[in-house]
């Protein structure tokens, strides 16, 4: 039952917590500069709650079902050829600075060496952003060092896992979980203030919050 619980907590906390945040804003923020979105509000009648959860509820399980999506784009494989290239050729870039630097002593060496790890060890599997190499990595760790795709055992790997690794593994992905979503909500919010604050005469109240929104999710990327 623990485990079950666990893994409902891992859902709710990757998805409908960004879920519920976004909506809220919208709700307090947003709302009230709106004559039309306010008056529906206030026609709710004491069912602004349920109205609330099933929202943020529909909300939450369309985000999951577009999780791989929305990975995707992060990792650039989405992308336009050109856009690619450029990602590409950076991404390059910076693990070539990074091996650079491996000749430092000390802690500049170990820092080095953490942020190379952050790219896969084969050059021809590099991506073209810093997000999509992180997952590259781990990705292909187990061929590159073992000849074992790992990816293709993956379920088979976790199966004979402790339980204390798969809880690890269940968390970590929660917590990326949840700051893609948010960064995708942010985003979208951001872009949506500017936008009707562009609108409404260049509304200050809307582009702070909409450069704030905009804010958020660089920082959560």
């Amino acid at each position: 039952m623990s485990e079950i619980l666990k893994s409902l907590w891992s859902k709710l906390y990757a998805w409908a917590l960004p879920s519920a945040l976004a909506i809220g804003a919208i709700w307090f923020f947003l709302a009230p500069e709106f004559g039309g979105m306010q008056d529906f509000i206030d026609n709710l009648q004491d069912k602004e709650s349920l109205v609330f959860f099933a929202l943020t509820g529909v909300l939450a399980i369309s985000l999951s079902s577009l999780s791989t999506l929305l990975y995707r784009l992060l990792e650039g494989y989405l992308w336009p050829r050109w856009l690619q290239e450029w990602g590409l050729k950076r991404q390059r870039a910076k693990k070539e600075a990074f091996r650079s630097a491996l000749g430092g002593m000390g802690w500049r060496r170990g820092i080095a060496l953490e942020n190379l790890a952050r790219f896969p060890k084969d050059d021809s599997q590099i991506v073209p952003t810093r997000f999509g190499n992180a997952i590259r990595s781990f990705e292909t760790y187990g061929k590159t060092r073992f000849n074992l795709d790992s990816q293709t055992l993956w379920h088979e790997l976790l199966a004979v896992a402790p339980k204390y690794i798969q809880s690890e593994i269940e968390s970590a992905r929660s917590s990326v979980d949840f700051f893609v979503a948010l960064l995708y909500l942010s985003f979208i919010f951001g872009v949506g203030s500017l936008v009707l604050g562009a609108i409404e005469h260049f509304k200050v109240k809307l582009i702070l919050l909409g450069t704030l929104a905009l804010l958020l999710a660089t920082l959560c990327h």
